[in-house]
Formats: C-alpha cells, sequence, structure tokens
C-alpha cells in the first residue's frame, strides 16, 4: 500500500503532491475462496487480518472497514464475514467495522438476467442496492 501511495503521481497525472485522506476501506469478495474447503475455513481470520494489516501499515488504526457478506455462497463465507462485524467477538472493530448482509439483495432468478452460476445473477439492480447499502454503512462510521 505505502508503495503504491508513493506513487501517486504516476497514477495520477494532475496529482502535484498535495496530500491526500484515505477515509476508509470497502471489501466485497468472496466467490474464489467460496470453492475451497481450506479457503473457507481460515475466510475469517484472514479477513481479520486484512482490516488489520492495512491499519498497522498505514498508521491508521481506526481506518472505517465496512464488509460486504456475501449472499450466494452455502454460508460460511458469510458468516465470516458477519463475524468480523460483531463488536462481542472483535472488540477491536466496535464502531469501525460494519458487515453488511448482501442477502436482502439476491435477486430471485425469473427478476434476473444471469443464472446461479454469474455473481448476482448479473443483476444491476442488486449492485445499486449493494453499493447503496455500503456507503451508508461507510458514512456511519465516518460520523461516529
Amino acid at each position: 500500500m505505502n508503495d503504491s501511495l508513493a506513487q501517486l503521481p504516476r497514477f495520477l497525472p494532475d496529482y502535484q503532491n498535495q496530500g491526500y485522506e484515505i477515509a476508509g476501506m470497502v471489501w466485497f469478495h468472496a466467490i474464489a475462496d467460496s470453492q475451497s474447503p481450506a479457503h473457507k475455513a481460515a475466510y475469517e481470520k484472514n479477513l481479520a487480518n486484512l482490516i488489520r494489516d492495512p491499519r498497522r501499515d498505514l498508521k491508521a488504526p481506526n481506518m472505517p472497514v465496512v464488509v460486504a457478506a456475501a449472499a450466494y455462497d452455502d454460508g460460511e463465507i458469510n458468516a465470516a464475514q458477519m463475524a468480523v462485524g460483531d463488536a462481542a467477538k472483535y472488540p477491536e472493530f466496535s464502531g469501525n467495522v460494519k458487515s453488511v448482509n448482501t442477502k436482502p439483495f439476491f435477486h430471485e432468478r425469473n427478476l434476473s438476467p444471469g443464472g446461479y452460476a454469474t455473481v448476482y445473477r448479473s443483476n444491476a439492480e442488486s449492485y445499486l442496492e449493494i453499493g447503496d447499502a455500503l456507503g451508508k454503512a461507510m458514512l456511519g462510521l465516518q460520523q461516529k
């Protein structure tokens, strides 16, 4: 991360070293890990470390993090993603990590252009609803 931040002028040609703010991180992932029993078993631990490591590296110990909990796996990945937002289980994340369950945004097959093999059945409304929910969750964390 720090290497990428040091290269902002390379990635953003108009950047003139005016500084930056890391306002938070959103994590929306899971389909690849849901295919492997070993990855599923390690997912919660790895996700907690994925939250801790950038915070440590960026010296941002309370950086807001929003996790989109997957709707389409057998439940193990979703449970792991919801767990990191549980302040009782992860007190260090209390008030600065929010898990958003995306299951309510997984629309029925007859309302979607994609079949079961596509992520969220390629339903644009699903992505809009998820994006809205993630944005609202981030704003809520930033206002604390």
